[in-house]
């Protein structure tokens, strides 16, 4: 009798480990499918991308930040007409947004950029002939390369076309590679202007 009983009980304690092993087994075959998800996860489209800069950029603007002027004068002669405005904005001693307006012969150019960790993020930019708004230009930038653009142009001199009857739309594969590149040099040139630039 005691010996049925034993082999009883030995039996039970051998099917509640069984149970056990296979919810174990259960439970880390389901942990091994999360981690393979979080893996397979694709990388953010350069929609959404753009969608959280927009809203970075919303949080810098909403910041109460220290304004600085300062006007940048080539110091060549020759070079007169190769001046500039600056508006930089500051949190602390961070810059997180600086202006730039440059032009001449009645064309004036303006461009915004927005700052994460010591680095542009995004630019916007506003160029007008004799005050008539002719091009607006969204840059989403990471690790110094565009991502997209979306902006809206006519002729600068076309007085036809009204410019807010114009739809932004988002730049092909061919321009974004083109003004991608033209862009890194344009802000190297901008940021060594701006540190040159004298307190207006």
């Amino acid at each position: 009798m005691k010996l049925n009983i034993f082999l009883f009980a030995l039996i039970c304690l051998m099917a509640i480990t069984s149970c056990n092993s296979n919810a174990d087994a259960a439970k880390s075959g389901t942990e091994a499918k999360e981690d393979t998800k979080a893996e397979e996860k694709k990388p953010e489209t350069p929609e959404e991308k753009a969608a959280a800069a927009d809203a970075e950029v919303k949080t810098i603007d909403g910041l109460s930040l220290k304004k600085v002027k300062k006007r940048y004068q080539n110091p060549d002669p020759e070079k007169y007409y190769d001046m500039a405005i600056f508006y930089a904005y500051y949190k602390d001693d961070k810059l997180m947004k600086l202006e730039e307006s440059m032009g001449e012969e009645g064309y004036i150019s303006t461009s915004h950029y927005y700052f994460k960790e010591d680095k542009v993020f995004y630019c916007y930019t506003e160029s007008s002939y004799m005050d008539n708004l002719y091009l607006t230009r969204k840059d989403y930038i990471e690790n110094d390369a565009m991502y997209r653009i979306v902006g809206k142009e006519k002729d600068s001199q076309d007085e036809d076309i009204k410019f807010e009857s114009l739809k932004e739309a988002p730049y092909g594969e061919k321009e974004l590679k083109n003004t991608s590149e033209g862009f890194k040099k344009g802000m190297e040139e901008t940021m060594k202007n701006f540190k040159a630039a004298k307190n207006d």
